[in-house]
């Protein structure tokens, strides 16, 4: 069949001329690239997990340092009463003392 044999006669002819090893050049370039792309991603979401669970500690810890922070004002305000109480208790004995005197 004449069309069959121009075709496969074009193929060869392309072929000769190195069109498909640029072709396949290309297609290794391409792939290698999509490769090395891949292997960054990975990379990066490594990194990213790495970043969030650091993250996470860090949360963490703020988490635990805001309840010391709460539990030492509920010291602090408990120490002023005790503070105050005792105050007013030594002002009345002192005033006890100068109307004994």
């Amino acid at each position: 069949n004449y069309r069959t044999d121009d075709c496969i006669a074009n193929y060869v002819a392309l072929q000769d001329d190195g069109v498909f090893d640029d072709w396949l050049e290309d297609d290794s370039l391409l792939r290698s690239r999509v490769n090395q792309l891949n292997t960054d991603l990975d990379k990066k979401s490594a990194h990213v997990a790495t970043l969030t669970t650091a993250n996470e500690k860090l949360k963490s810890r703020v988490d635990q340092m805001e309840e010391t922070i709460e539990d030492l004002k509920d010291r602090l305000a408990e120490m002023k009463r005790e503070r105050d109480e005792a105050l007013k208790r030594a002002t009345q004995q002192a005033s006890a003392l100068q109307l004994v005197e």
